[in-house]
């Protein structure tokens, strides 16, 4: 049987105790004890002392372990050590609830087993009022804590987060928001994932490719990526490639990717929940956390309150650590619509629902014109085609893009006279009108503009007696 406790909040208080000197006197004052504590009791008992004596380097606090054999017990001196760089002292009240959701649980629980024996045994009942007491206590505190912190209030605006991610002058992700990659099957939104971790861990002022987005970290905090959809050696290669496109060998401490694939879905669940609270502790908060594959992480997308689940849990955690969760979905196929209720409901809460469109000569465009913030028409978009000689996706200009896109245009049109005319005598105006018409199945107005292009782009001549011929 599972025994309720919360590891990471017990290590963040322990932390918040060594580097914070009014810390023990607030969790007395609400009445945290040591028994509250379930994976690290005593370590606890040895920091309270501690602190309650002056406190001091944490260098002393390993002579008192030592001295009084708990030293070897709790893992050695690393245990301590570690732990200056665990709490955040404004989640405090965070951890606090945690901990008494857990404590709560556990004497219930406990109550539960003995009365399980004995159901008339008194103090097992009492045990079990003062377990729902303190879940109690612990829900009405955070409670009383939203209501506070998300009433409207003239003398205290919000503050407006500045973009984190920009694309070209456009900021698209900002602290605070869930956001979303979407496009078709092989249209490039792994490499434009890929372009958005190298501008964050690229060193400052850097000069490299970035397909047209610029972002920054100033406060080092964690960056942290999921890859659900592809192999181990697609995800190591799509980080390598990051890495060569930020110019660097190794990514700074604060950034972290798994490949996921191979993992059932609750284990997914866990894990990225497990790693997300880590990294937050250890680098002092999240600043973005990407998901590539997030309709992985429920059993069917086209269910639409799992869908709804989903994309409320990953908005809320984006509000809750004020940071960007940029997540990457497909199209769903044949179809210009994101997969399923998920799609939908994540397009409808995305400050930006980012499209990535590729065209018949292999250019990928990259367009937002439903964002909450920016509004970036496709035929302004940001372009990339992949590079035979860099082995990567390279940006490519609007005059580029256009003549691609006429190229393309101008091909078309060729393949529609060729079908038409290819080893025809020479036609009248007329008569090609009419061709046009019934072969192509369009009006005589657009049969009469086909014409007036065809002739605009030398795909077909007007001889000096009218009549009309492929060049």
């Amino acid at each position: 049987m599972n025994i309720p406790s919360n590891e990471i909040a017990e290590k963040a208080l322990l932390g918040l105790l060594l580097s914070n000197d009014t810390c023990i006197a607030e969790l007395e004052a609400q009445g945290i004890t040591a028994d509250h504590f379930h994976c690290y009791q005593k370590p606890f008992n040895e920091i309270s002392t501690f602190a309650k004596n002056g406190g001091g380097d944490v260098s002393l606090l390993i002579m008192q372990a030592h001295k009084n054999e708990t030293l070897d017990e709790i893992g050695g001196a690393s245990f301590y050590t570690s732990l200056m760089t665990e709490g955040i002292i404004s989640a405090l009240p965070k951890y606090v609830q945690e901990l008494r959701q857990t404590h709560g649980k556990r004497l219930v629980m406990q109550a539960g087993q003995s009365l399980a024996i004995n159901p008339e045994n008194p103090e097992a009942m009492a045990q079990v009022i003062s377990g729902k007491a303190e879940i109690e206590l612990a829900n009405n505190g955070s409670l009383a804590s939203i209501i506070i912190e998300r009433t409207f209030d003239t003398s205290n605006p919000p503050d407006d987060p500045p973009p984190m991610v920009k694309l070209g002058s456009h900021g698209i992700f900002s602290a605070g928001n869930l956001s979303a990659l979407i496009g078709d099957r092989k249209n490039g939104k792994s490499s434009a994932e890929g372009a958005v971790i190298a501008a964050i861990i690229a060193p400052p002022y850097s000069q490299g490719d970035f397909l047209g987005f610029t972002a920054e970290n100033p406060e080092g905090k964690a960056v942290v990526h999921f890859d659900t959809e592809q192999s181990p050696a697609d995800h190591h290669n799509l980080i390598l490639r990051a890495l060569h496109r930020a110019g660097i060998q190794e990514p700074p401490a604060w950034f972290s990717s798994y490949s996921l694939t191979g993992l059932s879905l609750a284990e997914r669940t866990r894990f990225i929940d497990h790693v997300c609270d880590r990294e937050a502790i250890k680098h002092g908060g999240l600043q973005m956390v990407l998901i590539d594959g997030i309709a992985d992480l429920c059993a069917n997308p086209n269910d639409d309150i799992e869908s709804f689940n989903l994309v409320e849990k990953w908005q809320n955690f984006s509000v809750n650590h004020h940071c960007v969760v940029l997540t990457v979905i497909h199209l769903n196929p044949g179809t210009i619509k994101s997969r399923g209720h998920l799609g939908s409901q994540l397009e409808r809460k995305a400050e930006t629902p980012l499209m990535i469109k590729k065209d018949a000569k292999g250019i990928s465009t990259m367009y937002a014109t439903h964002a909450r913030k920016a509004h970036i028409p496709e035929n302004e978009g940001f372009s990339f085609q992949f590079c035979d000689e860099s082995k990567m996706h390279v940006s490519v200009s609007q005059g580029d893009r256009n003549q691609a896109r006429d190229e393309v245009k101008r091909n078309k049109a060729a393949d529609e006279a060729n079908k038409i005319m290819a080893g025809r005598e020479p036609m009248s105006y007329t008569e090609l009108c009419t061709e046009i018409e019934i072969v192509v199945g369009v009006g005589n107005r657009t049969a009469k503009n086909r014409i007036r292009d065809w002739l605009y782009d030398g795909i077909i001549t007007k001889s000096t007696g009218g009549q009309f011929t492929l060049k």
